[in-house]
């Protein structure tokens, strides 16, 4: 959204044609938007992201599970 506001052209097939309107104090906004992962929606990110942090949750609770039982080891 910010970037229609500041000029920024999504039909644009090239990059000239996406920053043809965007004035000259905006570029350097403009590509640091276009260029941070601003281009990935956020339900690319959270498709991608959860099953990680499921992985993630699993082998922690794991290692924690067989670490305790060595501990209570004798």
């Amino acid at each position: 959204m910010e970037l229609v506001l500041l000029g920024y052209d999504y039909d644009g097939m090239t990059t000239e044609e996406r920053m043809k309107s965007v004035s000259e104090e905006n570029v350097a906004k403009v590509e640091i938007l276009e260029s941070s992962g601003m281009g990935l929606g956020w339900q690319v990110k959270a498709f991608f992201g959860v099953p990680m942090f499921l992985v993630y949750s699993v082998l922690i609770y794991i290692m924690r599970f067989f670490l305790r039982k060595l501990r209570l080891a004798p």
